[in-house]
């Protein structure tokens, strides 16, 4: 959820482009994405469950070498 009102600015495009690519997106590596609601400011995206955590979280923990990567 992104909250719009404590941030005192609108929907910026950005935020719009990242919806759009995600709607688009249909991959078995990347997280399903089911919709996107505006209630009042806030934003709201639905996406799915994914049990590990965030790839944020999952970044802190595991660092990967150059070899992994490619």
């Amino acid at each position: 959820m992104y909250n719009y009102n404590n941030n005192k600015k609108k929907i910026d495009q950005s935020k719009i482009r990242e919806v759009m690519f995600q709607a688009q997106c249909n991959s078995p590596h990347v997280t399903q994405y089911f919709g996107s609601y505006l209630r009042g400011t806030e934003l709201w995206i639905s996406m799915e469950y994914v049990g590990g955590g965030s790839c944020q979280d999952l970044i802190k923990v595991v660092t990967l070498n150059e070899e992994q990567i490619r």
